[in-house]
Formats: structure tokens, sequence, C-alpha cells
């Protein structure tokens, strides 16, 4: 904990209130306060659904994966494939990523990339039977039990309209530090474990499951950072690469504040 830095916290947290504390001491119950009361969520489509109406799509080129950055002369490759000539990239990837794929780095940016701390994520999709489940009104919650590996829970059928009178979807996210060494397999099945303790079923009542790995989940806000994020930053922006996002500019934020950084940085660029 001593090397953790506190800089996340912004916008995540209420500023005190002085009288709050005091009435909180002697057990006097004050205004319920929250970050935010509520949240919307497409009711098809998931997630992705928000941003259907604001991108051409026709415009967006898929399955191109960025192998190999080469700043001398400009140039990107994809998919170990083909190449084109570059002015200015925005660039979203995770910051190690975009470091190890990059010709001719100097040793103080692989060094600083190289501490960069995060956690990587084992997700659950777990349908389990509705009709036995003790817990199926909520949307999402969270799970403090130093036993158990499962840090969140959410229950996928009520953020749709997708709901099924026998089965329910629930969403199950287990998080290790990418400095750990562990068995995907053996995790996800004490997380079912754990899953039906919680949701007070048995095996059986499990209809089917999968584990997904996602390398990159949360980016892991330690002392050192701030320092070797901005060393980074300052090295590719001086070679017309600019990062947004959670990843890029390797921040812990939430999706609307890493959407905003994208719309920002064009905005940034384009009056250049």
């Amino acid at each position: 904990m001593d090397k953790l830095s506190i800089d996340w916290l912004k916008g995540r947290l209420i500023k005190s209130d002085f009288k709050d504390v005091l009435n909180g001491a002697f057990d006097i119950k004050s205004e319920d306060k929250s970050v935010f009361n509520y949240f919307k969520y497409p009711k098809k489509g998931g997630f992705e659904n928000f941003f259907d109406k604001d991108y051409d799509f026709s415009r967006i080129k898929l399955n191109h994966k960025a192998t190999l950055i080469d700043i001398d002369n400009s140039i990107i490759e994809f998919n170990y494939e083909h190449t084109q000539l570059f002015d200015t990239i925005i660039n979203s990837i995770p910051i190690p990523e975009l470091v190890k794929i990059t010709k001719n780095v100097p040793a103080e940016i692989i060094k600083a990339a190289d501490e960069l701390k995060f956690t990587s994520l084992i997700q659950l999709n777990v349908i389990a039977n509705r009709k036995k489940c003790a817990i199926t009104e909520l949307t999402w919650f969270y799970v403090y039990d130093e036993n158990m590996d499962i840090s969140r829970i959410s229950i996928i059928d009520n953020l749709t309209s997708n709901s099924n009178e026998s089965k329910i979807a629930f969403q199950v996210e287990i998080f290790r530090r990418n400095d750990e060494e562990y068995d995907i397999e053996d995790i996800s099945k004490k997380g079912i474990v754990d899953l039906c303790k919680i949701l007070k079923i048995d095996d059986e009542d499990i209809i089917d499951y999968e584990s997904v790995f996602i390398k990159y989940a949360y980016v892991i806000s330690d002392k050192q950072r701030s320092n070797n994020v901005k060393l980074i930053e300052d090295f590719y922006e001086s070679n017309k690469i600019f990062g947004v996002g959670l990843y890029g500019r390797w921040n812990y934020v939430w999706s609307d504040v890493a959407f905003q950084s994208g719309v920002d940085m064009a905005k940034k660029l384009q009056k250049k």
C-alpha cells in the first residue's frame, strides 16, 4: 500500500463536509450523497451501442493490428504485412505494447514502460438457473471476502431487455497483478465455486460458463506512474504520436473520461 498513489481518486470521491462528518460521529443520518445516482445502458447491442450513431464505420478499417512503428521514417506496419506513411498517430493501445512495437526506442523509455503496473482480468461469463439464484434483482455488486478471488459480479440480464424466465447471465470479474504467476483454469474453477456460494446454488445449477483472459484491465497508480508516463509521453509526442484513453494515457479513468480524451485530442490536433 505504501507504494500506491492516490492521484486516481480525483472525481471518484465526494468532498468531505464537516457537518456530515460531525453528524456521523453522533450517529445522526445526513442526506445520502453519491458520485452519481443513476446510469443509462442500451437495451440492445451492449455498451458499444452508445457510439453507433457517432461514427461512419465504412471509414474504419478493422483487423489492422499495428506490428511495427518506425518513427525515424514515419512508417507504420500492420499485421506484419503492409506499411504506410504517417504524419500523426493517435494511440489508444496500452503504452507497454506501443513501446514494444516501436523501432529504436531509447533505453530510458523501455525502462519506464517496463515499470508500469497493471492488473489482468479473468472474466467468467456464466449462465445459471434463474429460479435457484438468491440474488437476481441487482445490476452489479462487489465482493469483499479475503477467501474469495471474485471482485465484482454483474447481472447482465438486468442491464438489458433480454431476460429469460429460466436462465440468468452473470459476468464475474477476477483480477491479478501483471507481475503474478497464476493458472487461469484453476482460478476459473475456484471462481465458479465461490459464485455458487454467493448465489446459494449448487454446481448443477450452473448451465454453462466460459473464461476470458484480458491482459490489460486496470492501470495501477503507483508513485512511479506519473513520472514514467510523462517521460514516455514527451518522447512520443515529439515524434507526433499522441496518447488517448485509459491505456494511451495510462491513467485510471472512467469510460466517459477516456472517450472525452479522444475528442479533446482530435480538437487539439485540428487546431494545429
